[in-house]
């Protein structure tokens, strides 16, 4: 046994919320790739997220590859790679360059002496020169031939106004600058010629190293040059296709073949440009890819499969490289009445699994033999799910996913364009369907019959209020007259954006502030005004317990709050700097976050306490005696007068309504007619206003 004492308050407080959250064992995957290299050695390089890994066995291992950098974290958009293998990046910022040993696993700091401050962009051509761009008014050109020991700059022969865009050098004779309305030619003697005027924004800018042909892509045109960049000629991907795709990027072979990659896909051409052949097997994937020398395929995406993937058969199959890594993006948590939890991750953007408590993860199916992945989720704690597949269909299990079949009468309107639609539920279990572009449904009978609403959906996570209506950033629907209208709400110039409701009827959002920042608000009554909170920013993600309390995470930060926004307290911190793009309160009763480049983490202990959150101002007080009850209990409302009938729903420990009673009075008895020993929580309303809410115990 390990006993820690705190010898001070400050000490105490750190040590409770470091324990707060405990890590799990995945989901597995590995968040963006920024950018991705390898050599002639089979040394392979790429930068993910904020680091730098190596991989010397072709991606099925790597090793944090840091050393020398002065730093835990670098931003640059790729590697460049001189003539002799050896690899570069940059970092303008601190206007240096780093050369990386291989041997030493090291990487050196290489001072841009040109007089500025930093510079805009760099190259190295294919005899080794070092080049930089700065800007301030203009344009201008530095150069290396010594490694970067000195640098030089161009002899003025020419302007180069406007900022500064790209760079793609050659040799002596021919390079290419483009700034935000124009392609220059420059010579190294300083002799610069403008070339083309930018039509749009531009997408690639390059030569192919092995023979000086130049490349040229904006939103509307692709072009070659066989000069060095002097003349262009356009270039047909697509014949007979009056929109051409546009080329985002290209590879270049030793042996003469080029590929261009395009939203249709990728294209390759034996003829330098002349003529293109659509590559099927590479087109089915999305993805950056990266051609390495023994001719093995990378790919890597930012949400979907696979994420970071290598190919031995020209794309035909795809060996999945993320599962080695231990940060994932997790978009979505959630868990179903068995102790099932669901994560929707980046590595297929679909749902895994864990039946073990987050021990083993495993790819969720909604039809094995076809391999149908769920794209779309809600679980509903009494083992009802529905979900939507990658074949664009819609499912439901009644046994907390273990048998899965297609609901009945519920279809999209447009073949293939579900993959944004999504199932959601409401605070009294039931489901709705809001298809990106069909219509709005909603079921009380588990699926077995859907109702057109009027709501318009317009993407994102829809916030529900306990009283039925249904919000988000643009729009209310409101569920006593079956409308939806435009929210309209407007903070010192700025719309709001709907975060949270809780169970008892409390919605957060953020808006700005008088100062013009984001701040978090309140709404205690949804016909009302939006009250600022006294919080200096706000939250990306809010959860709330059946009570009424609420959690939020900032960072490596999470807060809690119990009396409806007033006041919050840090009450976990994470031992690294997270991002949360997910926040749930399971059925368990314990707070699980979805992070970006972390595995999920759950608390340590439920975060559900005895005490009833604060209610609304215009609520009243609610007792309930004796608590824990035998038969019966009694539940006494003291200010304000109800005018009307009450109800009261009870629900168990899962979430689940158990009873539903409508009352008359201030005072009245509820029979305990076979509720099962156990927890229960309860909420009373009366006249679409929300009473109290609190927790009771049958023992």
């Amino acid at each position: 046994m390990i006993l820690v004492f705190c010898l001070t308050l400050p000490v105490c407080n750190l040590v409770a919320q470091l324990s707060f959250w405990q890590p799990l064992n995945g989901p597995k995957g590995i968040q963006e790739i920024y950018a991705f290299a390898s050599n002639d050695s089979g040394l392979m390089l790429m930068r993910k997220e904020y680091k730098i890994y190596r991989s010397t066995d072709s991606g099925n291992s790597w090793a944090l590859c840091m050393n020398g950098l002065g730093t835990n974290t670098v931003t640059f958009e790729r590697f460049l790679k001189s003539p002799d293998g050896v690899f570069y990046i940059d970092r303008s910022s601190e206007n240096k360059l780093y050369r990386y040993d291989a041997v030493e696993n090291k990487w050196t700091p290489i001072p841009v002496t040109t007089g500025a401050n930093s510079f805009n962009g760099w190259d190295i051509d294919p005899q080794g020169r070092i080049w930089v761009a700065t800007n301030n008014s203009s344009t201008k050109l530095f150069y290396s031939d010594d490694g970067g020991q000195t640098f030089q700059q161009t002899p003025p022969g020419g302007s180069i106004t406007f900022n500064f865009n790209t760079l793609s050098t050659f040799n002596d004779t021919h390079n290419l600058v483009a700034t935000n309305q124009r392609v220059y030619h420059f010579r190294l003697d300083g002799l610069v010629t403008k070339v083309i005027d930018v039509d749009d924004y531009l997408e690639f800018l390059g030569y192919n190293p092995y023979n000086g042909i130049a490349f040229y892509s904006d939103l509307h045109s692709f072009q070659r040059s066989t000069d060095g960049g002097l003349n262009w000629d356009t270039i047909t991907l697509v014949p007979g296709l009056p929109n051409q795709p546009t080329v985002g990027t290209m590879l270049f072979e030793p042996d003469g073949r080029i590929w261009a990659q395009t939203f249709l896909g990728m294209f390759y051409s034996d003829d330098d440009g002349l003529n293109w052949i659509k590559d099927i097997p590479l087109s089915l994937v999305t993805g950056r890819f990266h051609r390495a020398v023994d001719g093995q395929w990378y790919v890597n995406n930012d949400c979907g499969f696979p994420t970071l993937g290598r190919s031995n058969d020209a794309g035909n199959t795809w060996t999945d490289l993320s599962l080695q890594f231990d940060q994932p993006t997790v978009e979505d948590v959630q868990q179903d009445a068995a102790g099932t939890l669901y994560a929707l991750t980046c590595r297929h953007d679909a749902y895994e699994k864990s039946e073990d408590g987050g021990v083993t993860w495993s790819d969720l199916f909604l039809e094995d033999t076809a391999g149908i992945y769920a794209i779309s989720l809600a679980a509903r704690p009494d083992g009802m799910i529905m979900a939507v597949g990658t074949n664009r269909k819609y499912y439901r299990s009644f046994n907390n996913g273990a048998d899965w079949s297609e609901i009945p009468g519920l279809s999209h309107p447009v073949s293939g364009t579900a993959y944004y639609d999504g199932f959601h539920i409401d605070h009294q279990g039931a489901f709705y369907m809001f298809q990106s572009l069909g219509g709005s449904y909603k079921s009380s009978d588990n699926g077995d019959s859907w109702q057109p609403i009027n709501y318009w959906y317009n993407g994102g996570k829809p916030v529900f209020h306990p009283g039925g209506d249904i919000f988000n950033k643009s729009y209310r629907y409101y569920a006593d007259g079956d409308s939806t209208g435009s929210m309209n709400i407007l903070l010192n110039g700025n719309y709001v954006n709907f975060l949270h409701c809780t169970a008892t009827g409390v919605l957060y959002l953020n808006g700005t502030s008088p100062a013009g920042a984001t701040v978090l608000y309140r709404m205690l009554d949804i016909d009302g005004t939006p009250e600022m909170l006294p919080m200096n920013n706000t939250f990306g993600e809010l959860a709330s317990n059946p009570v009424g309390e609420v959690f939020g995470m900032r960072s490596s930060h999470t807060y809690k709050s119990s009396d409806n926004g007033l006041s919050w307290n840090t009450v976990g911190t994470l031992p690294f700097i997270g991002f949360a793009t997910a926040l749930y309160y399971a059925p368990d009763q314990h707070l699980y976050a979805g992070l970006s480049g972390n595995v999920i983490h759950r608390s340590t202990a439920p975060v559900t306490t005895g005490a009833t959150a604060a209610l609304p101002e215009n609520a009243g007080r609610v007792d309930a005696y004796p608590n824990p009850f035998t038969e019966s209990i009694t539940f006494k409302v003291e200010g304000p007068v109800l005018s009307g009938p009450a109800t009261l729903r009870l629900f168990d420990a899962l979430g689940r309504q158990v009873r539903q009673e409508v009352f008359s009075g201030s005072k009245w008895v509820l029979g305990r007619q076979g509720l099962p020993s156990g927890l229960y929580y309860y909420r009373i309303e009366s006249e679409g206003r929300w009473v109290g809410s609190g927790k009771v115990a049958a023992h």
